[in-house]
């Protein structure tokens, strides 16, 4: 607005300074003709540096339109551009958040699998009994389709069946072994720690006994320093010495009693551990009483 205002004073000035040029010469009509060139030439100087800031200022203003209209087609590519980036981040932490659903639903289908095909091998290894009379009823029963095979396939076939059923009923079998076994030696363990408890009882009553012994010997010889006349200068020593020996024994048999309870404690907390172990055991072997080990 400011520019088209000072392009309208600027067209102004020089239409009146060209209206003016003929009332000029009018006005000197005396000058002579050098004069008037003069005149004129200064008058078309003027007139050509005005022209000169028109058409500067027209210059500029086309810039600054040419500039606004940049500015405008760069704000209009802006605001698309800044949408499609929204768009494109929230697409991207929709499919981050989907792949993170994909990964967590594989793993959990994978652990499924993993429990179901443990507990078929366990349903398949506690399903043989080797020393149950079906698996034995079964085993006759392929015996006889052996006897009764009229072709090498079958016998093969039928034959595989009965490997299958030993090695089954083998590994059941050792499986046995070994679990029992175990138990055995947690009942070793545990007898072990029961006389080993035991002893550390003794041990402990023991200390106690000589703690109460050496607490009534010290508090009769107290007493008795109390209720007779004072010692003469031989007897002091003595006295003194005695009574050092005496809480030097006390705090010994102290320390023994303090070390036979933590003991006592550590013996107890691994037969409780012990007899948990072995009960797991009982459970797992042959449902709560040992099995004879053949």
């Amino acid at each position: 607005m400011k520019e088209n205002k000072e392009l309208k004073e600027s067209q102004a000035v020089g239409h009146v300074d060209s209206e003016a040029s003929p009332k000029v010469l009018k006005h000197f009509p005396t000058l002579d003709r050098h004069k008037n060139i003069s005149f004129l030439l200064k008058e078309l100087d003027v007139l050509r540096h005005t022209n000169n800031k028109l058409h500067h200022q027209i210059l500029r203003m086309e810039e600054d339109e040419v500039l606004q209209e940049e500015q405008k087609k760069k704000k209009n590519w802006e605001e698309p551009t800044a949408l499609m980036m929204e768009l494109m981040s929230n697409q991207k932490s929709r499919d981050q958040a989907m792949m993170s659903r994909l990964l967590l639903a594989n793993e959990e289908r994978d652990e499924a699998l993993l429990r179901v095909d443990q507990l078929q091998r366990l349903v398949q290894m506690e399903s043989v009994h080797p020393d149950s009379p079906d698996q034995d009823q079964d085993v006759d029963q392929l015996l006889q389709r052996v006897c009764s095979s009229e072709s090498a396939v079958e016998v093969h076939q039928v034959g595989s069946i009965i490997l299958q059923c030993l090695r089954s009923a083998r590994q059941r079998r050792d499986d046995i072994i070994v679990q029992e076994m175990k138990a055995v030696m947690e009942e070793r363990d545990k007898s072990v720690g029961t006389e080993q408890l035991l002893a550390l009882q003794r041990e402990r009553d023991v200390a106690s006994d000589e703690l109460r012994r050496v607490e009534a010997e010290l508090q009769s010889l107290q007493t008795n320093q109390i209720s007779q006349t004072p010692p003469n200068q031989h007897e002091a020593p003595a006295l003194l010495l005695q009574l050092n020996q005496l809480s030097l024994d006390k705090q010994r048999v102290e320390a023994e009693l303090r070390r036979s309870q933590e003991e006592e404690q550590q013996a107890n907390e691994r037969v409780q551990r012990l007899e948990r172990l072995v009960e797991v055991l009982r459970k797992k072997v042959g449902g709560g009483a040992m099995r004879p080990v053949l």
